[in-house]
């Protein structure tokens, strides 16, 4: 079962603003390239550089944001963040907290050195997945122990 991961409002702004300023400075060097009016360049290899690094930099921006989940598979629970997959095996979880202010779940995992010690993998998805998230962690990992703990509000509060 996929998880989305939630990369919230002001994340998914930025994104979105990268890429399509990413786009907007392709489309820019591309009429460099052209000759268009007005906008020829002396230094066509710099504007081709420049069209080369933005188009890699929209489609990294994009593969972030359509292509990062969480997963429980088959021997252990995978992330993946745009092309970045890890994966930790369930026999190296310890333990799920859950914030009951935030919806947001805490993964503790062992290390794979015993020097490495305990780990935490913060786990964001939406508000509507997190039965949903319970109940796949429950079916890989019977035994596990999902721990709920409330976290303290560190927003300012008016007097």
């Amino acid at each position: 079962m996929k998880f989305r991961m939630n990369f919230g409002i002001v994340k998914t702004v930025i994104l979105v603003i990268v890429i399509a300023g990413a786009l907007t400075l392709a489309g820019l060097d591309i009429a460099m390239l052209a000759g268009a009016n007005g906008l020829e360049t002396s230094m066509p290899a710099v504007a081709g550089v420049s069209l080369g690094a933005s188009v890699l930099i929209a489609f990294a921006a994009l593969i972030v944001l359509v292509n990062s989940f969480y997963k429980f598979e088959d021997g252990a629970f995978v992330f993946l963040l745009g092309v970045f997959k890890d994966r930790i095996p369930y026999e190296n979880i310890v333990g799920i907290k859950e914030d009951s202010r935030t919806k947001e779940f805490y993964i503790l995992a062992k290390g794979k050195q015993v020097q490495d010690g305990i780990g935490s993998l913060h786990i964001v998805t939406s508000p509507k997945n997190e039965q949903r998230f319970i109940e796949a962690a429950r079916e890989k990992m019977p035994d596990i122990i999902i721990e709920v703990f409330t976290s303290e509000d560190k927003r300012k509060k008016n007097k």
